[in-house]
């Protein structure tokens, strides 16, 4: 495969489009110092795809777009392309010539063309990998490359070769599908884990599925049931309701009847009240005659009536009146008799009116100013001894409380100062709390994963022990316990050979089973026995599997094991499983002790707290001791000035009292004297009123005299008058007795006219009333059947309501008669609401979760065989890219080898040089050392010899590669 051309648009200082073309042979480029030779350089190395700016000479990818000069402004995009001349058929693509094109744009987007074609940079690295084509091959010697492959490692060195023997791709396949194999181990130990906590709780919620559907279909029974009760309820409701239609259609017909005897009675009563109505209008004109006869002769007795009695009236008038002018007599006898006893007694009024004693001389005024004075005094002095007194009350009562407060206070200074050290006790409890939790989040952590391993290892047989279990690597020895035990990883140990014999099965799958057994000598210095730890009791197993085993000959720490003829090399998840379970087991015990004091700690926790709280609470107030002192002592000394100037006080409001009594003492005696003056006078008083009221009283008795003298000539003269019209009303009698007589006579001669019309009218109204009850019964009757077909098509309609409203609750798509009622249907339902009740409460979404739960299952199933599957063919994928790339990578080595010593050989006559494989990072033959011996000088490291002497090895080995 050849270079053609190579063209440059915008890249770094190539502003214009640029095109260099190769022809046959050797093409040199040439020029002065910033010309832009090593920008063409990095132009290949970029649209190879170079993906560091680093590697360009720069510090991010957008400075190889041109940035622009004087005359031209900056370029917005970046674009190289590479032709190639693939005749040969180097490259893996149908196409004689290949064209690979680059272009980046300043936002940063990087776009690569395969033949105008878009293409991945993943694809293109891969593609141009298996012709050694890459940034990093040796098809591009930079500056400073010779000495570079000169001083670098044997590792490096390797992959040089590898590079030339085209295993680049073959690698990164093989490391690709390594990483893919780890991912796919992870991935399994999570679906493992998924699995493990899904199984549990998929039993559980099938459980309550099975549960829910028998519920379910226990309650759809229970509505059938239910169902066929409401059928019968309809049928019950049908019949009543046909019953009521019937009852409806016959009150229809005996209302018709009703209503035809109502209006015959009615036309029967119409016509005899027109008849009574007759007879009555003629009643009614005779019995106004009557009523008018009946008047006069009414009118006529009572004027005789009232004559009779105004004569009576007048005599009776005549003597009431001389009957009071014998009490008139009486009365004016009995006011001339107290008229003369009035007199007595004004005479015996004045006399003793006149014996009243005069008043004495009045004696010296006492000064009732100076008395109230002298109370107000008294007063004063007794409110200034209270006020003192209670002030002395109020005081001492301040000073008791002020004690009390300062007692509070000084126990809250006490609880103050010991405040700091609750606080430390918090904080160390706290700090011992929050250990012993996070190593119980440990444990629980460490336990939940050890259980995740152990859901991973194979079954358990018991009197055995795991041979991982007896002997686990140290950290850092896994892969080369795991390549050193191979087939043995999943052997068991017993304590002794019977133990072991007795373990072993023969028909079941093939077991080893190691037991310990002293055999050789002791272990190897360096050998894996002193990188293991081995369970008491099992110390000679680990002897006899690993005390001849030397770390670093036999095997390597990558997991590399050599024997005569055995290699076996990798590492086995499950011993890397065993160790990181002991490790796991190791840290539980570690933090178990810590973790079991979680619960004291917190206890420990909430009790200096509330001791806190407490002191906190009972030094609140401590702040105010001194302010309370003070208080306390001003408080003292108020109550001994108040204590001290009380008896003061007593003493004088004692004076002043004193001086007071005396005062009213005086006081008194000058009302004392005043009291008798007063009642000499009240006494003439009232004789004298007594005097007057006799007056008064004697002169209304003798207006009652000349009154009573006035009545008796007024009374005369009405027993005058009152004679005179009775004799008038006795004159007036007989001629109202004969027109009373007269207008009887009219009366009986009326009433003679029609003697048997009130028979009559009797026996009509009692036919009226006849037509009347039988007109109203006929009435009520058709008013009774109207309601009762009122009501009966009411129930009707309601039984028709009642029947919708049950074919509405009847269950759909069950037949009601195919349900047998009666007993059986009480029995069954009874079961099946006690079967309902033993389930109980039930998860609605049960079915649902678990058939997502089964699918999730499923597929977890499904996942774990795909992997098992993808493990497999990844496994025998890299088996067969190793066993490709050692192939091609031996085959190369050897012809480089050969090379490079006839190449060196005629850069320099006489000297010789070879490849030897040597350790590198990987393990044993995973590194070169270039051997040369130049001329009369021994076979050394290309290192140790002079400079001139490693550029020419340098030259020949690369000349060696092409």
């Amino acid at each position: 495969m050849f270079l053609r051309s190579l063209s440059l648009l915008g890249f770094k200082t190539f502003a214009r489009p640029t095109e260099i073309r190769f022809e046959g042979g050797v093409t040199a480029i040439v020029g002065p110092n910033g010309s832009g030779k090593t920008n063409i350089v990095d132009s290949v190395k970029w649209v190879l795809g170079s993906g560091q700016a680093r590697d360009l000479r720069g510090k991010k990818m957008e400075e190889v777009i041109y940035a622009g000069g004087e005359r031209r402004s900056r370029a917005a995009y970046a674009e190289v392309t590479v032709v190639f001349d693939n005749t040969a058929g180097r490259l893996p693509i149908d196409y004689h010539e290949v064209a690979i094109k680059r272009r980046v744009e300043r936002d940063g987007e990087s776009d690569y063309f395969l033949n105008g074609a878009r293409v991945r940079r993943r694809d293109l690295i891969h593609m141009l990998a298996s012709t050694g084509l890459t940034v990093d091959s040796y098809a591009i010697i930079d500056q400073r490359d010779i000495e570079t492959i000169v001083v670098c490692s044997p590792a490096e060195r390797r992959a040089l070769l590898e590079e030339a023997a085209q295993v680049r791709g073959v690698k990164a396949r093989r490391q690709e599908a390594a990483q893919r194999l780890t991912e796919l181990a992870q991935n399994l130990l999570r679906l493992e884990d998924l699995r493990a906590e899904i199984e549990p709780r998929l039993e559980v919620v099938r459980a309550q599925a099975t549960a829910a559907r028998e519920a379910a279909e226990a309650l759809a029974r229970l509505d059938v049931l239910r169902g066929s009760i409401v059928w019968e309820e309809w049928r019950d409701a049908r019949d009543a309701h046909r019953k009521a239609y019937s009852q409806a259609q016959h009150l229809e017909r005996r209302l018709l009847e009703a209503r035809e005897q109502a209006q015959t009675a009615e036309s029967e009563f119409a016509g005899w009240r027109n008849q009574m109505q007759a007879a009555q209008d003629r009643r009614l004109a005779r019995q106004s005659t009557l009523g008018r006869l009946r008047l006069e002769v009414a009118a006529a007795d009572h004027s005789m009536e009232l004559a009779e009695e105004r004569a009576e009236s007048h005599r009776a008038l005549a003597g009431a009146l001389q009957r009071e002018e014998a009490d008139n007599r009486t009365q004016a006898a009995a006011a001339s008799a107290l008229g003369d006893q009035l007199k007595n007694e004004i005479s015996s009024a004045l006399r003793a009116l006149e014996a009243v004693p005069q008043p004495a001389a009045s004696a010296p005024e006492a000064d009732p100013h100076r008395t109230q004075q002298a109370q107000r005094a008294a007063e004063q002095a007794r409110r200034a001894a209270a006020t003192a007194a209670s002030a002395l009350a109020a005081v001492r009562t301040r000073r008791e409380f002020l004690e009390q407060q300062v007692g509070r206070l000084q126990a809250g200074a006490e609880a103050a100062q010991r405040i700091p050290g609750a606080e430390a006790a918090v904080a160390a409890a706290r700090t011992t709390a929050r250990a012993a939790e996070a190593a119980a989040v440990s444990v629980a952590r460490l336990r939940s994963e050890l259980e995740g391993l152990e859901s991973l290892r194979g079954e358990t047989i018991p009197g055995l022990v795991r041979l991982g279990d007896a002997v686990t690597a140290e950290p850092g020895y896994e892969r080369a316990l795991s390549a050193v035990l191979g087939p043995l990883v999943d052997a068991y140990v017993a304590p002794d050979d019977e133990s072991a014999a007795r373990s072993g099965d023969t028909s079941g799958a093939q077991r080893t089973i190691l037991f310990p057994y002293l055999a050789g000598g002791e272990p190897k210095p360096g050998s894996m026995f002193h990188h293991v730890r081995a369970t008491q009791g099992y110390e000679l197993v680990a002897r006899r599997l690993l005390g001849h085993v030397v770390v670093g000959v036999d095997v390597t720490i990558a997991g590399v094991y050599r024997e005569p003829g055995l290699l076996r090399a990798g590492a086995d998840p499950r011993v890397e499983i065993d160790a990181r379970r002991a490790r796991l087991l190791d840290e539980i015990d570690n933090l178990a002790p810590a973790a079991a004091r979680a619960d004291a700690a917190v206890t420990g926790v909430k009790d200096a707290e509330t001791a806190l709280d407490a002191l906190r609470t009972r030094a609140a107030g401590a702040a105010g001791l001194d302010e309370s002192l003070r208080l306390l002592k001003a408080a003292r000394e108020a109550e001994s000035s108040e204590a001290a100037r009380l008896p003061d006080l007593e003493r004088m409001a004692g004076e002043a009292e004193s001086e007071a009594a005396a005062a009213a003492r005086e006081l008194d005696a000058q009302a004392s004297h005043l009291a008798a003056a007063q009642q000499a006078e009240l006494e003439r008083a009232r004789w004298h009123d007594r005097h007057q009221d006799l007056l008064r009283q004697l002169a209304a008795v003798e207006e009652d005299l000349a009154r009573h003298h006035h009545a008796a000539d007024e009374r005369a003269q009405r027993v005058a008058a009152a004679a005179n019209s009775a004799a008038l009303a006795a004159a007036v009698l007989p001629r109202l007795r004969a027109e009373a007589d007269a207008a009887k006579a009219r009366l009986a001669e009326a009433e003679q006219e029609s003697p048997g019309e009130d028979e009559e009218m009797a026996e009509g109204a009692r036919r009226l009333v006849t037509l009347e009850e039988s007109r109203i019964d006929a009435r009520l009757k058709a008013g009774t059947l109207e309601g009762n077909l009122e009501l009966i098509r009411r129930e009707a309609e309601l039984l028709a309501a009642r029947m919708e409203e049950i074919r509405a609750r009847m269950p759909d798509g069950v037949a009601p008669e195919e349900i047998p009622g009666g007993k059986a249907r009480e029995r069954e339902m009874r079961a099946l609401e006690k079967r309902v009740e033993e389930i109980g409460p039930i998860n609605a979404l049960a079915e649902t979760e678990c058939r997502e739960l089964e699918e999730r299952f499923d597929t977890l199933h499904t996942q774990l065989d795909d992997i098992a599957a993808a493990r497999g063919d990844l496994e025998q994928l890299i088996t067969k890219l190793r066993g490709e790339e050692e192939t091609r990578y031996e085959a190369v080595f050897g012809a480089v080898a050969a090379n490079f010593h006839e190449y060196f050989s005629q850069l320099a006559p006489g000297g010789r040089a070879t490849l030897r494989h040597a350790d590198g990072d990987e393990g044993p033959r995973s590194g070169v050392e270039i051997l040369v011996q130049p001329a009369r000088k021994r076979l050394q490291n290309v290192t140790l010899l002079s400079s001139g002497e490693r550029s020419l090895a340098a030259l020949a080995l690369v000349l060696a590669l092409d």
